[in-house]
């Protein structure tokens, strides 16, 4: 094994090398993944097109991101007993700056919950897809249904308006509770 690299047994999230460098004095925690010596990984993205959100959210992908610790009551009109909030880091981080727009790529996905508040019915995500949000046409939305072979889409594209309309009263149209 070359120095300064080191093997990451994360086939399922990136199945590539990760530069650390350890061994060389070079690198650091920004570029390199690594914080105090140890390997982070990488956080999965937030996929970018419908199809793509569709897979995603069949894998559960976005189970590894940081999620609020219960099912809550929806704000708004996903679910009918409770949501469970899932932020991919950045979007997090861009929270906590109070940042005026989201980074392209930052998104979160909400497992939508039936009256007993245990049987996740179908899930609602986002995703900033463009720098700017342009009204929020910068953002694909997504609302799908629990089906035998997978994720049915019930809506999904970019600048939806009915996710426009309700969206727009948030931080750079996110809406939620941090977990």
């Amino acid at each position: 094994m070359r120095p300064g690299f080191l093997v990451l047994p994360l086939v399922t999230l990136l199945g590539c090398l990760v530069p650390t460098g350890f061994g060389t004095g070079t690198g650091s925690s920004r570029d390199s993944g690594t914080t105090d010596g140890v390997v982070e990984p990488r956080p999965v993205p937030v996929p970018t097109t419908v199809d793509g959100m569709l897979s995603f959210l069949a894998k559960g992908s976005y189970a590894s991101y940081p999620t609020t610790s219960a099912v809550t009551r929806p704000q708004g009109p996903h679910g009918v007993a409770g949501v469970r909030a899932y932020y991919h880091p950045s979007l997090l981080a861009s929270l906590d700056d109070q940042a005026v727009e989201h980074p392209a790529g930052a998104g979160a996905v909400l497992e939508l919950y039936s009256a007993d508040g245990t049987t996740r019915f179908g899930w609602a995500a986002s995703v900033k897809v463009d720098p700017t949000s342009d009204g929020g046409f910068g953002w694909l939305w997504l609302e799908a249904v629990e089906a035998p072979d997978g994720p049915k889409l019930v809506e999904g594209g970019d600048g939806l308006s009915l996710c426009i309309n309700c969206h727009a009263s948030g931080d750079d149209y996110v809406i939620g509770v941090k977990p």
